[in-house]
């Protein structure tokens, strides 16, 4: 399973971190309406690869499409997000944004309801029965949050606050992918012998005061201090990333394997909005302190 993790968590983390480079090479030499375009090309060779390459497997014991799950899940998660995104602009008592922030929440509470009592849910919530199938999520959830934050911060800050190129962030923010790919390898021999509560916490805890080094740069702090603590931040994660994610199934049975791997996803998705959304609404909130 530790061998599996590590392959697996290989392209979860280098997309977001290579994304940035390709993103400003093509900003800086042709135009920024090419991150959009692409994708074109990419998506039809991947059709071509999977048409060609996957082989088709259907579960004959599948159950069926839990459409009331899929409602509530996508209605309620959609207006959370709405009112912690929006909540800056129209204000946090404004209607829109307590009606979406209460109604989001309403709609999650309805949706925990439904998947506990129907027999075939969309996100098995019973997993969250197993303890270290619950906390090695909930350590996720949090991780990627701040790990999609940092990448998300540091290029407002490289472009914005330095007026540096594109390309020039993206080659910044990049090692942050080395530093994780390096750290896994270490992870996947140290895991055996260690387990995965002393390894999530070291490398949460070294990712932890890299970004408060971080918070600490200025605007003339050379750029290779910074990619030199993007490097040690991946690193830290990358020892949390490995641990949690082998530590999920570790005691989660073949059958409920599928769910268990539906559910982990969903949170490590929820997690990764979480930084693209609080990241700025904290920036947003220290630059209004700030003006004040």
């Amino acid at each position: 399973m530790v061998q599996v993790s590590r392959a697996l968590i290989v392209p979860t983390v280098i997309a977001p971190a290579v994304g940035p480079v390709l993103g400003g090479l093509l900003v800086d030499l042709l135009s920024w309406r090419w991150v959009f375009f692409v994708n074109v090309p990419i998506g039809i060779a991947a059709c071509i690869f999977s048409f060609f390459f996957l082989q088709e497997y259907r579960d004959r014991t599948a159950g069926h499409f839990d459409l009331a799950g899929f409602l509530l899940a996508g209605s309620g998660l959609a207006l959370v997000m709405y009112a912690l995104s929006e909540g800056p602009s129209y204000g946090w008592t404004s209607i829109s944004i307590l009606g979406s922030a209460v109604g989001g929440l309403l709609l999650l509470s309805v949706f925990a309801v439904v998947e506990v009592r129907v027999q075939e849910p969309m996100l098995d919530l019973h997993l969250f029965g197993n303890r270290l199938f619950r906390s090695a999520n909930l350590v996720t959830l949090f991780s990627s949050a701040g790990f999609l934050g940092v990448l998300y911060a540091a290029p407002l800050y490289l472009q914005v606050g330095r007026g540096v190129s594109a390309l020039t962030s993206g080659l910044t923010t990049f090692p942050e992918a080395i530093g994780v790919v390096v750290s896994t390898q270490i992870a996947a021999q140290l895991y055996p012998r260690i387990g995965p509560r002393r390894l999530m916490a070291g490398g949460l805890l070294g990712a932890g005061v890299v970004m408060a080094l971080l918070s600490l740069m200025e605007s003339d702090t050379s750029l290779w201090w910074m990619r030199l603590l993007i490097f040690l931040a991946g690193a830290g994660m990358g020892f949390s990333f490995l641990s949690a994610q082998t530590a999920t199934f570790a005691t989660i049975s073949p059958r409920a394997t599928s769910q268990a791997s539906a559910l982990a996803n969903a949170l490590r998705q929820i997690g990764s909005a979480l930084g693209y959304i609080l990241a700025p609404l904290t920036i947003l909130m220290v630059c209004c302190r700030t003006c004040l």
